[in-house]
C-alpha cells in the first residue's frame, strides 16, 4: 500500500466514524422512542384486562341474581302466597251459607 492509499484509507475511516456515531445515536433514539410508545400500550393492556375482569364479575353477579332469588323476592313471594290463600279462604267462606242465613231464608219462604 502506498502512502497515498494509506492516507485515503485513514481519511475514509475518519469520515465514516461520525456517520457510524450518528447511526448509533439514531438507533438509540429510535429504541427510546419505541419504548415510550410501548409504555402506553402496556398501560392500556392492563386497563383492558382490568375492565374485562370487572365486566366478567358484573356478568357473574347478574347471573347469580337471576338464578338465585334474594331474600327480598322470597319474602315478597311468601307474602303474595299468604294473601292469595287468605283471599281464597274468605271467598270460600262467604259462598257457604251459615246456619243463621239458612234459618232466615227458611222464614222468608214461609212468610211468602
Amino acid at each position: 500500500m502506498t502512502q497515498q492509499q494509506r492516507q485515503a484509507c485513514e481519511r475514509d475511516k475518519q469520515q465514516n466514524e461520525p456517520s457510524q456515531k450518528a447511526i448509533a445515536q439514531q438507533q438509540q433514539r429510535a429504541c427510546e422512542r419505541d419504548e415510550q410508545q410501548n409504555e402506553p400500550k402496556e398501560q392500556l393492556n392492563e386497563n383492558n384486562q382490568r375492565s374485562i375482569a370487572q365486566q366478567q364479575q358484573h356478568i357473574h353477579k347478574q347471573e347469580t341474581q337471576e338464578t338465585v332469588p334474594n331474600s327480598r323476592s322470597i319474602a315478597q313471594q311468601a307474602r303474595r302466597n299468604r294473601e292469595k290463600s287468605e283471599y281464597e279462604r274468605t271467598k270460600n267462606i262467604s259462598n257457604i251459607p251459615n246456619k243463621r242465613s239458612i234459618a232466615q231464608q227458611a222464614r222468608r219462604k214461609q212468610e211468602q
